[in-house]
C-alpha cells in the first residue's frame, strides 16, 4: 500500500461540473481578464510617462533661437486672442438674437453647434499654445533649474520598468495558458 504523500502518477481525479462551479470559473476568468487589463494599463502608463518626460526635457538653445521661438509664440497668442474675441462676439450675438426672437429655434441650434465646434477647436489650440509656453519657460530657466541627471534617471527607470512590464505580462499570459500536467 502506497504512503499518503507518495507521488502516484496513475491517480485520476473525477469531478462533476455543476452550475455553481461553472459560474465560479467563469467569474474568475473574467475577473482575471479585467485584473490583467487594468494592471497592464498601469504598468504601461508609468514607464511610458517617464520615457516621455525624458523626451520632452528642456534642451539648451542659443539666444537667437529662443527669441525666434518666443516671437512665434507671441504671434500665436495674439492670433488666439483675436479668435477668442471673435468667438465670444459670435456667441453673444447668437444668444441675443435668440432672446429677441430674431432667429428661429433650428437656426439657433445650428449656430450654437457651429459655435461649439469652433470653441472646442479654440480650446485645443489654447492647450497647444500653453504647452509651447511651458516648454519655453523651462528653456528660459535651463541654467538654473534643469537637472540632466533627473531626466536621464527617468529614461533609465522608464526602460527598466518597461522590461519588467513585458516580463510580468508574458508571465501572466503564459501561466494562464499552461494546462495541468503539461497537456
Amino acid at each position: 500500500m502506497p504512503e499518503i504523500y507518495e507521488y502516484q502518477p496513475s491517480l485520476t481525479l473525477h469531478t462533476q461540473l455543476t452550475f455553481a462551479a461553472y459560474t465560479i470559473g467563469a467569474v474568475a476568468f473574467w475577473g482575471n481578464f479585467i485584473y490583467v487589463f487594468f494592471l497592464g494599463t498601469g504598468l504601461v502608463a508609468i514607464p511610458f510617462s517617464q520615457i516621455i518626460a525624458w523626451a520632452d526635457r528642456p534642451v539648451a538653445m542659443t539666444e537667437s533661437e529662443f527669441r525666434k521661438k518666443k516671437d512665434g509664440l507671441t504671434k500665436q497668442v495674439e492670433f488666439m486672442l483675436k479668435e477668442g474675441r471673435k468667438l465670444y462676439e459670435t456667441k453673444t450675438k447668437c444668444d441675443t438674437d435668440r432672446e429677441e426672437s430674431k432667429i428661429g429655434v433650428f437656426s439657433y441650434w445650428k449656430q450654437s453647434r457651429e459655435n461649439n465646434k469652433k470653441q472646442r477647436e479654440f480650446e485645443s489650440n489654447c492647450i497647444l499654445v500653453e504647452k509651447e509656453f511651458e516648454t519655453l519657460r523651462k528653456i528660459a530657466q535651463y541654467k538654473h533649474k534643469v537637472e540632466p541627471c533627473r531626466y536621464t534617471c527617468n529614461f533609465i527607470l522608464g526602460m527598466f520598468t518597461t522590461v519588467i512590464f513585458f516580463i510580468i505580462f508574458v508571465h501572466m499570459w503564459v501561466a494562464g495558458t499552461l494546462r495541468f500536467e503539461g497537456r
